[in-house]
């Protein structure tokens, strides 16, 4: 009995979540928890580079990263559990800031706004803040490519990994898959300062995404109304491996032949490539399809939290 109104608090937790992301969406860079993960991050990364700029230093910063980042959650939820109602609303709270999901609309419609009044160089301008790719010569095909693989693999970094990460270790598990992900996005690079003192954050990374990534391929074809009719697994495996990443060729491959649309990044990795060049009405297709994957994505956590709660820890006597 005591497992199952714990696993209530942890669904009224994630509902309210959703809400305030949908609602509310993201906040300015100054209020957000992840943009202040992030100057921490800058700080430990010219401390830490300048004693050891190596595999060893970058190691440190991602265990220092981790330690502070769960610390707080925990400190957090630990204070807030005096009161049940005070813990969920702070277990809500916390666990949204691991995730995104309003804010990819957010980013994407005002370039598809552009691309339908012709005004291709505040498209280019627009897609500048959200890719890393040149955008100054790309075509309209292009960018509609660079939206549909943002959609993908977004999902999987801003929303899925985080979130399936909720459904096994509850809010500490978000915000672990957020802070390791984070590291990545600023550390994991393949230069002359990041090749390895990044390496740890980016194995991380790689590893903390590895099933998700692959989940989601399945979600988006459980969400396509004819996706089982129009992907083989086999396809997808084989065209994955056109991206450096071992995970973000899952989501995106799966994309591409869902929509029947070749997904390119000039220099890098073609995907699908007898699918037809892709169009503003595809981007809007990969959009409601991303939406309707982040509540199916939600659902299968609350399932994974569901199973491990009342039905592994409750004989125990174990909770989250």
């Amino acid at each position: 009995m005591a497992s199952s109104i714990f696993f209530l608090y942890f669904l009224i937790s994630a509902i309210i979540a959703l809400l305030i992301d949908e609602i509310f969406g993201e906040p300015k860079n100054r209020h957000h928890p992840v943009a202040w993960l992030g100057h921490l991050i800058e700080v430990l990364d010219k401390r830490l580079h300048s004693i050891n700029s190596g595999i060893p230093g970058g190691a440190i910063l991602l265990l220092l990263v981790l330690l502070i980042s769960l610390s707080v959650a925990f400190l957090i939820l630990r204070a807030a559990s005096l009161n049940i109602i005070l813990w969920i609303l702070a277990s809500a709270v916390i666990f949204k800031f691991t995730f995104a999901s309003r804010s990819m609309g957010d980013h994407i419609i005002p370039v598809v706004r552009h691309l339908k009044n012709s005004d291709i160089y505040s498209a280019r301008k627009a897609l500048s803040m959200m890719v890393r790719r040149k955008t100054e010569d790309l075509s309209e095909s292009m960018i509609c490519s660079a939206l549909i693989e943002t959609i993908s693999e977004g999902y999987v970094d801003g929303f899925l990994s985080p979130v399936f990460y909720f459904g096994f270790f509850g809010v500490i598990g978000a915000v672990a898959a957020r802070a390791i992900n984070t590291l990545d996005s600023m550390v994991g690079y393949k230069n002359m300062r990041y090749l390895e003192f990044g390496r740890a954050s980016a194995k991380a990374d790689t590893v903390m995404n590895f099933i998700p990534a692959r989940f989601s391929s399945l979600i988006f074809i459980l969400v396509h109304p004819s996706g089982r009719a129009k992907v083989s697994p086999g396809r997808i495996k084989i065209e994955s491996k056109q991206t450096e990443s071992l995970n973000a060729g899952w989501p995106m491959s799966t994309m591409a032949f869902l929509l029947g649309v070749r997904l390119a990044k000039e220099g890098s990795y073609v995907i699908n490539n007898g699918g037809r060049e892709p169009g503003i009405e595809d981007v809007m297709l990969a959009l409601r399809i991303f939406q309707v994957s982040v509540l199916i994505g939600m659902l299968f956590s609350l399932l994974i939290a569901f199973l491990i709660q009342v039905l592994i820890l409750s004989h125990v006597g174990l909770f989250f």
